[in-house]
């Protein structure tokens, strides 16, 4: 198509600016099949990588998403509770607040839906709109009509363009374009896609549609007028209300959790470096010396348990297998991006948080400093209120006759929650508590629902261990999972743990994996724990250990051997 005339949809320079944090925080909310989409976008090939090993790596990768569950879980907090409306809203007003929008949805569902957007964009809309009805018609005669004011929620990436001005001493909108797309029907059975522009200024709406023009042309062209008037004059402002969580101007913001985001990328990256590794590791490389023929090349090696192999004296045959070292660092950098960007999820909840604070501060800091979700929670009031008194206004009450509205806010946490919150931490990652121990302490301090099943968390997060993929059926059956103990020996017993090792008992640990029989020897305790289904029940049938393999030369005279050049393990 060629290039458009009207320039109704270009946006101002400030959107632009914006968008390019909005396209990398909407990638990773949308999850594992977007940030495959975004390719080389996000996930940089490696030096010299072939693009059908690339290609096999993205479609590997799978995207833990700490950042959408992070605000998910803080817009759940100051929403715990229902929206309050109280005494000071009208009974005409308070009886939409189970169809907000004049679609069915309650306030406490619309205020969920704002505050997600706003946290994830750093801004939001609410506009209040009232739908047109006869000229000349009564406010009695609209009610008959079941004509009403209602909400509508628009993405910070649908307001693409504004003007404003200052009027007594106060910055308003005076201008306000809107990015819209739908679909309708086209016939029976087909759809098609409708752009549309909504121009909004006081007292007039325009809209404009994307439409062909002349055969190869589109163009946007008006296709709709009107005067917006309440009780016959027209409206003197624009009731669109911006939601802030992290305002950079006026109409402008960043993502609220944009360090959470970046370090959500990293952890994909790392995730993926990861499964890679994880990959290769597992495919060991047989290595052959000495078996060619003259000119020491070999055109075809047959593998087999019925195949004989033959070699000329000294020659060596074996696999070659990745010590693992490579997979405990990958392991080792996940846990601590997982255990930072918990920590900012952690920050948004405490109140007065300063990394310079004294002892003293931290002691006296009770409740006077509000934590930023506390803010923002009160910022959600102020615009649930201010959607009420436009409300108001289309039914004829005036200004500031909406009343006013609270929200749950006793969430947050003082310092000394905070510290005790990031002790626990360290303590899981020494292994000093176990894993159901560190989940109940944060349970009672409410940063887990009440809802919170650890045995069903513990199964979930196994199916995610990096360590459990590509096995099959009957050894997932088999292998041993974090929360098992091991089987008793010199008198006591050792409980998995999530990171490949068990806890501390009598002063030291072991070794363990999945698949295992039996745990490591601990270091210098000289004794080990059995594994698998004879940890779970004693009287199963331990599995065989994996015998040992053979090694030596192939020669003309031996039966040929397999061997590693090096073992994994810490």
């Amino acid at each position: 198509m060629t290039e458009k005339t009207n320039p109704v949809a270009i946006p101002v320079h400030q959107y632009s600016e914006m968008l390019e944090y909005w396209r990398m925080v909407d990638t990773l909310w949308d999850g594992t099949r977007a940030m495959r989409a975004a390719g080389k976008t996000y996930l940089p090939p490696m030096t010299d990588e072939p693009d059908a090993a690339y290609k096999a790596r993205l479609e590997q990768s799978v995207l833990t998403n700490y950042y959408r569950d992070t605000i998910e879980k803080l817009v759940s907090k100051p929403l715990k509770q229902p929206v309050v409306f109280k005494d000071d809203v009208p009974a005409d007003i308070e009886k939409y607040s189970d169809n907000i929008d004049g679609q069915g949805t309650d306030v406490d569902t619309f205020a969920k839906q704002v505050a997600e957007a706003a946290l994830h964009h750093g801004v939001s809309y609410i506009l209040v709109d009232y739908p047109r009805s006869d000229p000349g018609a009564t406010k009695a005669e609209e009610q008959a009509q079941a004509i009403r004011p209602y909400a509508v929620h628009y993405q910070a990436t649908q307001i693409i363009g504004w003007k404003t001005e200052v009027r007594n001493g106060q910055r308003v909108l005076t201008q306000v374009r809107i990015s819209e797309e739908s679909y309708e029907d086209v016939g029976e059975f087909e759809q098609t896609r409708v752009h549309r522009i909504r121009v909004l200024e006081p007292g007039f709406y325009r809209v404009y549609e994307l439409k062909e023009v002349e055969k190869g042309k589109e163009d946007w062209v008006m296709v709709d007028s009107y005067d917006v008037t309440v009780d016959g004059a027209l409206m003197s402002f624009i009731p669109l209300i911006p939601v802030y969580s992290n305002q950079t101007g006026f109409m402008t913001a960043d993502p609220s959790m944009l360090d959470l985001a970046y370090l959500n990328m990293a952890h994909w990256q790392s995730d993926s470096d990861q499964r890679n590794i994880l990959h290769v590791a597992r495919v060991p490389i047989l290595f052959a010396a000495g078996l060619g023929d003259d000119d020491n090349t070999i055109s075809k090696l047959n593998i087999g348990a019925t195949t004989y192999i033959k070699g000329q004296i000294g020659s060596d045959l074996k696999y070659v297998e990745h010590s693992g070292k490579g997979i405990e660092a990958g392991r080792v950098d996940l846990q601590d991006l997982e255990q930072r960007m918990s920590q900012m999820g952690l920050n948004m909840l405490v109140k007065g948080r300063s990394g310079t604070a004294t002892a003293t501060a931290r002691v006296l800091d009770q409740s006077e400093a509000d934590s930023p979700l506390s803010m923002f929670a009160r910022e959600l009031e102020r615009v649930l209120a201010l959607m009420l008194d436009y409300f108001g206004v289309f039914l004829g009450m005036g200004e500031d006759q909406g009343g006013t509205v609270e929200l749950f806010k006793d969430f947050s946490l003082t310092m000394r929650d905070a510290e005790d919150i990031k002790e626990l931490g360290n303590m899981r990652a020494r292994g000093d508590i176990s894993q159901v121990t560190y989940w109940g302490e944060l349970q009672r301090r409410g940063l887990l629902s009440d809802d919170f099943d650890p045995e069903t968390e513990i199964d979930l997060l196994d199916l995610e261990s990096p360590d459990r993929i590509g096995l099959t059926e009957a050894e997932l059956e088999q292998g041993n999972m974090p929360g098992d103990e091991t089987g008793e020996t010199d008198g006591h017993v050792h409980i998995l743990q999530e990171n490949g090792w068990t806890n501390l008992v009598n002063g030291h640990r072991h070794k363990w994996e999945p698949t295992g029989s039996e745990t490591g020897a601990g270091g210098d305790n000289g004794h080990k724990h059995a594994l698998g289904v004879t940890a779970r029940d004693p009287g199963a049938v331990q599995p065989p250990a994996t015998p040992a393999e053979p090694t030596g030369n192939v020669g003309a005279t031996s039966t040929g051997s397999t061997g590693n050049d090096s073992q994994a393990g810490p």
